[in-house]
């Protein structure tokens, strides 16, 4: 039998002989409906009556720059066939900092001696306080969600865990455009076109978002929840959680808020709405970014340069890199 094979479609053939497999017995009744629900599901319009469900299987996905659910800053998606990356919002904010570490971690995947290890107690605090008030925000008993979390923690750790709380529910009653949360945990991002020399190129940049709703006057808003300490923005979270979450919404302003639960009540709050240029500027920044990231080499594990700073210290290719920087 001959079939018309799709471009983007990779077909394998297996052929096995008796004794390399264990026949299963079935009634022919039962065969016959599998086999006529199998052909079904072919016959089925697959790109456009899918549902998209974005999570972390999209990291494994080799078609994420052309889903739906990570539109082109184009407009239109990649053609089929071109070069692409994937890169975390996590790994997008180091770029400010020093191109070799997002390389060597996104694109050439080096991997660190402490890859395997956790990030000890701060790390596990922070963690285990996101999980906690993500589900809280969307339950009818926010407090007993967090109670049950923090059920069980040494003493020292349940105040500060229980502290955090306190400082959110005391940001939510006091800030002066609070946000009514309807999801959280939500996966978002965009994907933007790489013009290089030697040809076009897709970086899919994505990231979760803590929580996302709308604030009173409808404006739609993304929410990052801080544990830490220190209040420095990650270079161009603020763009990406904008273009991307606007473009999910189709809405021409959105609204980013930092949450730092750690900080005077007063200065608890970061927000910057995005409109009209202040979006244009940033899908610009994004792109440039993505420019940026699609001009390394990937067999070339020094074309992206680094650049020494106070970062170096606590980068997990530190030693390695001393080795390379001839």
């Amino acid at each position: 039998m001959t079939v018309a094979a799709e471009d983007d479609v990779d077909y394998l053939e297996i052929l096995l002989e008796p004794g390399q497999v264990d026949s299963l017995p079935i009634e022919p009744d039962r065969a016959r409906a599998i086999v006529d629900e199998l052909f079904a599901l072919a016959a089925q319009e697959r790109a456009r009556t899918a549902e998209y469900r974005p999570g972390f299987h999209c990291w494994r996905c080799p078609r994420v720059s052309v889903c739906p659910r990570h539109p082109s800053l184009s407009g239109e998606a990649p053609p089929n066939k071109t070069p692409s990356v994937t890169i975390s919002k996590s790994t997008l904010s180091h770029l400010g900092q020093c191109p070799r570490r997002v390389a060597w971690k996104a694109l050439i995947h080096v991997p660190t001696p402490g890859d395997d290890e956790f990030g000890g107690t701060a790390l596990a605090m922070g963690i285990g306080f996101h999980a906690a008030i993500a589900t809280a925000l969307l339950d009818d008993d926010p407090d007993g969600v967090i109670e049950a979390h923090a059920h069980g923690l040494p003493p020292s750790e349940r105040a500060d865990f229980l502290g955090l709380w306190d400082a959110h529910r005391q940001l939510a009653e006091s800030e002066s455009h609070p946000v009514g949360v309807t999801k959280t945990e939500l996966p978002i991002g965009c994907t933007a076109p790489a013009p290089t020399p030697s040809g076009h190129h897709a970086v899919t940049m994505l990231g979760i978002a803590d929580a996302a709703g709308r604030e009173a006057d409808g404006t739609p808003a993304v929410i990052e929840h801080r544990t830490t300490v220190a209040r420095e923005l990650p270079f161009l979270e603020q763009e990406l959680y904008a273009v991307a979450g606007a473009l999910a919404v189709g809405a021409d302003h959105i609204a980013v808020h930092h949450h730092w639960l750690r900080a005077p009540l007063e200065e608890a709050c970061t927000r910057r709405v995005f409109s009209g240029d202040d979006l244009a500027e940033a899908r610009q920044r994004l792109v440039e970014a993505a420019t940026e990231i699609a001009s390394w080499s990937r067999e070339d594990a020094t074309s992206a340069p680094h650049r020494v700073g106070p970062w170096c210290e606590w980068c997990p290719y530190k030693a390695l890199c001393e080795q390379h920087r001839g």
